[in-house]
């Protein structure tokens, strides 16, 4: 819980070193950047327990090294990617 409040910001997507992004337990709203699947080396994202709405991104199928991802406890996310 850091009081993070707002939507996700696209530019989270340039940071190409980051192995994992954990945004749980704070009042973020909106969808999940599709910026997000450019992190290849990306391996758990959890954005847990907040305001997110929207569909999963199918660029989220390029996130190759992803192992967890926490959605639980939005608003409402829908979609799928491929078995972790």
């Amino acid at each position: 819980d850091n009081s993070f409040s707002g939507s996700i910001p696209l530019e989270l997507g340039s940071l190409s070193r980051l192995r994992g992004m954990l945004l749980s337990h704070n009042r973020l709203n909106g969808s999940l950047p599709p910026e997000l699947g450019r992190l290849g080396g990306l391996g758990r994202l959890d954005v847990s327990v907040n305001s997110l709405s929207g569909s999963l991104p199918p660029d989220f199928g390029e996130l190759g090294q992803l192992t967890t991802l926490i959605v639980e406890g939005n608003q409402l996310l829908t979609g799928s990617l491929a078995p972790l």
